[in-house]
């Protein structure tokens, strides 16, 4: 680990900036409102929390065991959440509904297969891998509700 710290500090870190447009819906039904906007921001969420994991795995200021029941955590409300949106939109037509439905389940195969990685020093790659995959995702579901 202090190799790569020693050579990781000869180069300059590289920034590179991802924009998502904004997505913008309207519904006249609130609780599928609500649903929807909870759901579209689970993307930004899981985001924040595997990055924040990326970051104190890397300082070793957490275990990967920690790490790993905080993703099935996730895993697990976003599937509820899921249901939810599912139960409330059986009978909607609307071709975002199914394009943000597709996106949580892509989300919980993501979080899945980081749950079935082997816990062997490099979850914090399989992670960084991971939440760049969700933002991407984010962008192209942007994309599409947005056509």
């Amino acid at each position: 680990a202090l190799s790569v710290m020693a050579n990781a500090s000869q180069y300059s870190p590289e920034k590179y900036v991802i924009t998502v447009p904004e997505i913008a819906m309207n519904f006249s039904d609130k609780k599928i409102k609500e649903i929807v906007q909870k759901s579209l921001s689970q993307w930004d969420a899981i985001y924040k929390r595997l990055y924040d994991h990326s970051i104190k795995l890397d300082k070793a200021q957490t275990t990967e065991a920690a790490v790993l029941l905080d993703i099935q955590r996730a895993h697990d409300d976003i599937n509820s959440l899921l249901n939810q949106y599912e139960n409330l939109t059986k009978d909607a037509s609307r071709m975002e509904h199914i394009y943000i439905k597709n996106g949580m389940k892509n989300i919980l195969a993501t979080l899945k297969t980081l749950l079935n990685a082997k816990t062997d020093g490099k979850l914090s790659a399989d992670i960084k891998y991971a939440y760049t995959k969700i933002l991407i995702d984010y962008k192209n579901l942007a994309k599409q509700i947005n056509k």
